[in-house]
């Protein structure tokens, strides 16, 4: 059957930029393809895997595109992965053919603006030196060609930042977060380390008196870290292989390479030197405070052991705090991100996505190049669609709303208007009299396109509510004429408004409205189409009906991007969906870890003083006096904690603006909401040691001094 692969023309110049020679076969070549010459095709390795099944005979054969015959002469290594293409077609003429079809000579029109130029820098040389080059070529142009490229520049951008542009703000938000998740813990680790070496402090001191040295000392506080980081540096590598699937199952489909995250070896190097250099970082303090001068003959009086106690106790203190500070970034972020997407789901798309499934196609020009074959096509699968069992309306458009990705926008002429008044420019798009029907899209005034209205009848457009508000505040619009051309040229086509609709939304929930003109698909037919369908049985019911129309109307065209409209509006959040749930896992962890820290020192403040606390049981103390005083520790602990990491949040919260929808960066509600979880966690975590002060026995507690 027909399959739909994206592909691109190109020079043969392209493969040499990068540097990759074919794995079976040959790359173009400058020689062999050309104007006039046959047409060729290189295809991708997973196109080869997939569409021919690795089969090495493919290379000579000859292969159908769009309805033309093209002889494969090569496939690339998996290696070259160049995102979205899967083949690599020659140009038929000088320059790569257009994205959308229509037989004109592109290299008639300067002002198309569609073809993408790859390059490579000269060894030595910088991007500015090359920028500064492109500048003086281009001068050259604007000098030759005033009327298409004046005021108008080239710039030159590193292809990385070029295809990871759109989701780069995400993925430095998660690295961000990744980095003070990781200083969270080291606090952690290091805390109990602290811990670990103030409960051995005799034992050090007893070793230093017979003779260790500072560096076996401190070796071996290292080597003890190093251990525990290595240990779970492993269990952590462990966990990242089984849960790379699960992330990839929750990442958008946007993010360039995507296909090629996995647990390679560049990832266990890096685990591995994450893991030592934590070890390290968790070391060094347990490691100075082996070295410090108490540390002695002189260190094994009381009053030395209680000084070295207290200057490790200020430590384990900063390092809560500093944990508490780290869980409130992560959790306000989390907490942003969770009202954004609260906030765009409260937001209308403008149609009624439910019970409406899409599908695209594109119609090969070498048999639907006439209008007329184009309208019968897209009116013969509307019928065979209506016959179908549970459908209740069919309509066409050219590019969906949410999704949009093929409509764009365009200067076009009012008539009586004089030009340049305003900025007019509007969404184009073609539709069928049913689509409007089919997504919910209300009618507010005049009427919608019919199928009266035929090809050989006065063009008619329907507008959008943005459209009338933004050309035509206060005035009538229904009756008033719009054209695409110049209107001095003669034999202009102008396009009377019958009617006015409501705003669908394009590209995505955080949009402004845009204004927009739908032509009839009749009387403005494209070959690229997407047709959806209302109706009864589930998305696989009405899929099966789209399929089926399309095949009986053509079986060799096939149908791509099918999805129920719910699909694409969840798609159309699924970057921001992936930022919350990460950000919501790290918090989490982050407050259990916090948690644990500040259990952590009050538990061994409670051990430290057992003595103290039992002397002052017997005179009397109160058990409640007891308890709020060991509370008010780890509340205290806790509060400057939450000071800090609300002065950290402020800035930290602008790296999410990108991703943020109906809330400020320092939003006070998700501020004090997470310092209100986070004091609340605090204070479970403080009440063991609490109690476990409370009912400190007297005469156990001078037993044990």
């Amino acid at each position: 059957g027909p399959e739909r692969v994206r592909g691109a023309s190109v020079t043969p110049g392209f493969f040499r930029v990068f540097g990759v020679g074919a794995a079976l076969g040959r790359t173009l070549s400058p020689g062999i393809e050309g104007p006039g010459r046959p047409a060729t095709v290189v295809l991708g390795h997973g196109v080869w895997q997939t569409v021919f099944g690795a089969d090495p005979g493919v290379v000579g054969r000859t292969i159908q595109l769009n309805e033309r015959p093209h002889q494969v002469v090569g496939v690339m290594p998996p290696a070259f992965d160049y995102p979205g293409v899967g083949l690599w077609t020659s140009a038929r003429l000088q320059v790569p053919d257009a994205p959308v079809e229509g037989g004109d000579d592109p290299t008639l029109d300067r002002g198309a603006e569609y073809i993408d130029v790859v390059g490579r820098l000269r060894p030595g040389a910088a991007l500015e030196q090359a920028q500064a080059e492109l500048g003086l070529v281009f001068e050259r142009v604007v000098e030759s060609y005033p009327d298409s490229h004046l005021g108008e520049r080239l710039l030159l951008l590193p292809l990385r930042d070029s295809l990871t542009e759109g989701v780069r703000p995400t993925l430095l938000v998660l690295l961000g977060a990744v980095g003070i998740l990781l200083l969270t813990a080291c606090g952690n680790a290091a805390n109990l380390l602290l811990a670990r070496a103030a409960a051995r402090t005799g034992e050090m001191e007893l070793r230093r008196i017979l003779g260790a040295s500072r560096r076996r000392l401190l070796s071996q506080t290292l080597v003890e870290s190093l251990l525990l980081a290595g240990a779970g540096g492993v269990l952590g590598a462990l966990v990242a292989v089984l849960g790379t699937r699960v992330l990839l199952a929750l990442a958008p489909g946007e993010i360039p390479r995507l296909q090629d995250v996995a647990a390679d070896p560049r990832f266990f190097g890096l685990a591995t030197l994450l893991s030592l250099g934590a070890g390290v970082a968790v070391g060094v303090l347990p490691a100075l405070k082996a070295l410090s001068p108490e540390m002695g003959e002189g260190a094994l009086l009381s009053g030395s052991r209680q000084s070295a106690s207290r200057g490790r106790s200020r430590a384990r203190r900063a390092l809560v705090v500093a944990e508490v500070a780290f869980s409130l970034l992560l959790l306000v972020g989390g907490g942003l991100m969770v009202r954004t997407l609260v906030a765009l789901n409260r937001v209308h798309p403008g149609f009624e996505p439910e019970g409406t499934m899409a599908a695209s196609l594109s119609l090969p020009a070498a048999r639907y190049g006439g209008d007329g074959a184009i309208s019968s096509f897209v009116r013969e699968v509307e019928e065979r669609l209506r016959a179908r069992p549970g459908v209740e309306s069919v309509g066409t458009v050219l590019s969906l709303p949410i999704r949009s990705s093929l409509s764009g926008s365009f200067y076009f002429s009012i008539e009586g208007r004089p030009e340049g008044e305003d900025e007019e420019v509007a969404g184009y798009q073609i539709a069928t009299p049913g689509y409007f029907p089919t997504l919910g899209i209300p009618l507010l005034q005049g009427r919608l396109l019919a199928e009266t209205d035929g090809p050989e009848d006065p063009p008619v457009v329907v507008v959008n509510e943005t459209f009338r508000e933004a050309f035509f505040p206060g005035e009538e619009v229904l009756g008033r004429r719009v054209t695409w051309g110049d209107p001095e040229e003669e034999g202009v086509v102008w396009s009377t408004i019958v009617g006015v609709v409501g705003d669908a939304l394009q590209g995505g929930l955080d949009r402004e409205p845009r204004p927009e003109i739908f032509n009839l698909y009749a009387q403005a037919p494209l070959q690229h189409m997407t047709v959806v369908v209302r109706g009864e049985g589930g998305a696989a019911s009405l899929a099966s009906s789209l399929r089926g129309a399309v095949r009986e109307a053509d079986p060799s065209v096939p149908l791509f991007a099918v999805a129920t409209m719910e699909d694409l509006l969840a798609e159309s959040l699924g970057e921001r969906r992936f930022a919350m749930t990460l950000l919501l896992v790290f918090a989490v962890v982050a407050l259990a870890l916090a948690a644990a820290g500040l259990y952590g020192v009050l538990r061994y403040g409670v051990e430290q003083r057992t003595r103290e606390l039992g002397i002052r049981v017997a005179l009397g103390a109160s058990t409640g006096g007891v308890v709020r005083e060991v509370l008010g520790e780890g509340v205290g602990l806790t509060v400057l904690g939450l000071a800090v990491g609300a002065a950290l949040a402020l800035p930290a919260a602008r790296l999410l603006s990108d991703l943020l929808f109906g809330v400020g960066t320092m939003d006070p509600v998700t501020l004090v909401l997470s310092a209100v979880l986070l004091l609340a966690v605090a204070l479970a975590a403080c009440t063991p040691p609490a109690l476990r002060a409370a009912r400190t026995d007297p005469l156990t507690a001078l037993r044990r001094e």
